[in-house]
């Protein structure tokens, strides 16, 4: 009695390590990325060639960011300010940094300052910002109010805010008038 016990004992344990080794569905595609190609990059769009790794996504769906059609309509935008070129890019709601990163990418002289209030999504977009070799310029807070937002803002800044609902009260106050600071890109 006490063999047959140690042997479900045994097999029980086995099957707990064997759980715990498991991946998600979204991991074993990234890791098996990795393994094939060396790394997992953004295909196409504005931030082609941006090096997710097996940074994972929060708030939305990784595969269309590595697809290249993740809010595609806001394509021509994201053109419209790398020609604009800002010395200053503010990224509020920047979850693991899609925008937040991928701007300072393709923009090599702006500061980027993202704002994120989850703690695995500002892990993530730390770790995606030294992935992509942005780091230094890419300024991580947390949360961001009106007054926050009105003492961050450099004239001719950016302003990409996508929180939840969180814009109508930094688009609502009085005493910030962000079209007079910056240009401003609230997605409802």
């Amino acid at each position: 009695m006490l063999a047959q016990f140690k042997r479900h004992l045994r097999s029980a344990r086995q099957y707990v390590r064997r759980l715990r080794g498991r991946l998600s569905p979204t991991q074993r595609v990234l890791a098996r990325l990795n393994r094939e190609f060396g790394g997992v990059v953004v295909a196409r769009g504005p931030f082609r060639g941006l090096d997710y790794g097996d940074v994972a996504a929060h708030g939305s769906a990784l595969f269309p960011k590595l697809v290249g059609s993740y809010e595609q309509e806001l394509h021509p935008v994201i053109e419209a300010i790398v020609d604009l070129a800002p010395e200053q890019i503010i990224d509020v709601g920047a979850a693991e940094g899609f925008y937040a990163v991928g701007l300072a990418t393709r923009l090599q002289g702006a500061e980027v300052l993202a704002f994120e209030t989850e703690g695995d999504a500002r892990q993530s977009l730390k770790q995606l910002a030294e992935r992509n070799g942005v780091a230094d310029r890419v300024r991580l807070e947390g949360h961001c109010g009106p007054t926050e937002l009105a003492e961050s803002l450099s004239p001719g800044a950016v302003l990409v805010c996508d929180c939840e609902g969180g814009e109508y009260e930094l688009r609502e106050r009085q005493h910030l008038n962000l079209m007079r600071v910056a240009e401003a890109i609230l997605e409802d």
